[in-house]
């Protein structure tokens, strides 16, 4: 798994289940996913959270629910994503895993959250359903919020040189 990326975070729909997953863009333009927790307590979320985010070049979404308890050391490089950005990102990462451009280490838990999440159709577009789908699916909001940060690809940091005239 490549340094930095995002991690995002959600609760289950029962609040019984606290879960991370993180993205992050590879040098070849893919990106790679993991789940780096599953808890379940909202202790145990920020406990987790803390590890991941020792690596200061990692990016944190939270769900408008989470985002009140979140520490203010993290509020600089924290934005907020809930049902509005998998309306906006759900039609991308579909596409980013039908190209190939989404790639994971095959881990159980996610591939069945991914496997039973259903979509729905709202506004002209599609998006995750939980009503719809016959289990949990928070990994998979998860994996999309963050796949489709991660994706963004980073700001071209070259040195700006001037040149004075005389």
């Amino acid at each position: 798994m490549p340094p930095g990326g995002t991690l995002t975070v959600d609760s289950s729909v029962d609040d019984s289940r606290y879960v991370g997953v993180r993205a992050a863009l590879r040098p070849d333009g893919q990106v790679q996913v993991v789940v780096e927790f599953v808890v379940e307590t909202e202790d145990a979320l920020w406990i987790e959270v803390d590890r991941v985010l020792e690596d200061t070049d990692v990016q944190f979404g939270v769900t408008p629910t989470l985002d009140i308890h979140t520490p203010d050391r993290y509020r600089r490089r924290t934005q907020t994503v809930g049902y509005g950005e998998l309306l906006k990102y759900t039609v991308l990462v579909r596409n980013m895993i039908l190209e190939g451009k989404l790639v994971h280490s095959g881990q159980i838990q996610l591939t069945e959250h991914v496997s039973r999440a259903v979509l729905g159709k709202t506004s002209g577009t599609i998006v995750l359903s939980s009503q719809k789908s016959p289990g949990p699916i928070e990994l998979c909001r998860t994996l999309v919020w963050s796949a489709a940060l991660a994706s963004r690809k980073a700001p071209n940091r070259r040195a700006a040189i001037g040149i004075a005239k005389s």
